[in-house]
């Protein structure tokens, strides 16, 4: 069972955030491109498509 007591507010919120950006940028994927399975970054994908900022 998970002891909250220790946690603050600003923790409690961080670690979804860190989660997510894990996900993003360092999760290998499968994307179904022309019959193949090809499995990359997510981030690295956006940034070969063009579609980072």
């Amino acid at each position: 069972m998970q002891n909250w007591r220790r946690w603050t507010a600003k923790r409690f919120m961080d670690e979804p955030s860190a989660h997510v950006r894990w996900y993003r940028e360092r999760h290998l994927k499968a994307f179904h491109e022309g019959g193949y399975a090809v499995y990359e970054k997510i981030r690295g994908r956006k940034a070969r498509l063009g579609l980072t900022t």
